[in-house]
């Protein structure tokens, strides 16, 4: 093999390298771009989640919870509420009750009132 050949063979490789590495760098920068994204939106997802669980419990920080009282067909829980704070001494107004609501029951089919 004389010199020339040599020559150009290796001009070949090198051009051939010189592409490979161009190809490698821009599929570097590629992923180095999506671990960046990826990083972002995980924290965002992050403080979402922080959002989210403090609108949870503010959401909470009203609630009553009564337990063992009999469930009674029709049942006006409002008024049910109003009685026991008549009960206890302490006036309440159906304009203090923004929700009320029962538990459901364990087993979604079962219509019967909850029982003590």
């Amino acid at each position: 093999m004389d010199l020339n050949n040599h020559l150009s063979e290796v001009d070949t490789t090198l051009s051939d390298l010189n592409e490979q590495s161009i190809s490698f760098d821009t599929r570097l920068k590629s992923v180095e771009s999506q671990v960046s994204k990826d990083n972002y939106l995980s924290d965002k997802l992050e403080v979402m989640e922080t959002t989210l669980a403090a609108m949870e419990q503010q959401a909470r920080d009203c609630n009553i919870e009564i337990s063992n009282l009999p469930e009674r067909r029709g049942e006006n829980l409002v008024t049910v509420i109003i009685n026991i704070g008549v009960l206890i001494n302490q006036q309440i107004q159906p304009s203090d009750i923004i929700l009320a609501h029962r538990v459901p029951h364990v087993g979604e089919n079962d219509k019967r009132p909850k029982m003590p």
